[in-house]
């Protein structure tokens, strides 16, 4: 089975399920796949090519079509995770019905994304420099 066909019919998998579930918490308000832009998150290493590969993955699942690649945009995986980082407690990562603040909400918080990929680990210290967004200290 050639590679292409993995990667679409997963992506048709997580899309068919993806609106589904929409369906279920919008009161059966159903949405098509162009109703929707596409977030798929790749390995910071990733060359053109590859991201190419996914690109075409995503038409062939019926993610978005050749006239609407607006729809798609690709996320490099450690910026994703600062992003989920951000919307995380100030008051530590595990904090059930304590702060309600966010480290998005306290400019001067620090955490540390570490990107442990195949043969590759980045760990560049990270500061939310408030109000531009996340920023990289090269040390």
């Amino acid at each position: 089975m050639k590679a292409i066909k993995v990667f679409s019919e997963s992506l048709r998998y997580l899309k068919d399920h993806a609106l589904k579930r929409i369906e279920v918490h919008t009161q059966g308000r159903k949405y098509i796949a162009s109703d929707v832009t596409w977030v798929l998150t790749v390995p910071a290493i990733w060359p053109a090519a590859a991201k190419q590969f996914m690109r075409e993955a995503a038409v062939e699942a019926g993610l978005v079509t050749d006239s609407t690649p607006e729809r798609l945009i690709f996320a490099l995986e450690p910026e994703a995770a600062s992003v989920f980082c951000k919307q995380l407690p100030s008051d530590g990562f595990i904090a059930e019905g304590q702060c309600q603040d966010t480290l998005e909400q306290q400019p001067g918080s620090q955490y540390m994304v570490v990107d442990c990929g195949v043969s590759l680990v980045i760990a560049p210290p990270t500061n939310y420099w408030a109000p531009l967004g996340v920023g990289q200290v090269m040390c």
